[in-house]
């Protein structure tokens, strides 16, 4: 699909608009909600990711001359 690609053009009117909409909510006297802090990255490995796997996989199947 192409949601989420946007032109130059389009996305300075995008950024526009809602930024309009939250100069008119701020005026109007609405609260701004708090910036919201982003998740920390887990501290602990957590073993292969899928992508890790089927390449382990695909080497051991190529080693074997299986591919």
């Amino acid at each position: 699909g192409t949601e989420g690609q946007l032109s130059e053009k389009e996305l300075r009117r995008a950024a526009g608009d809602i930024l309009h909409d939250w100069e008119k909510r701020a005026l109007a006297g609405k609260p701004i909600p708090p910036v919201r802090r982003a998740l920390a990255a887990p501290s602990r490995d957590r073993g292969p990711t899928p992508a890790e796997m089927l390449m382990a996989k695909y080497k051991q199947r190529k080693d074997a001359g299986l591919i």
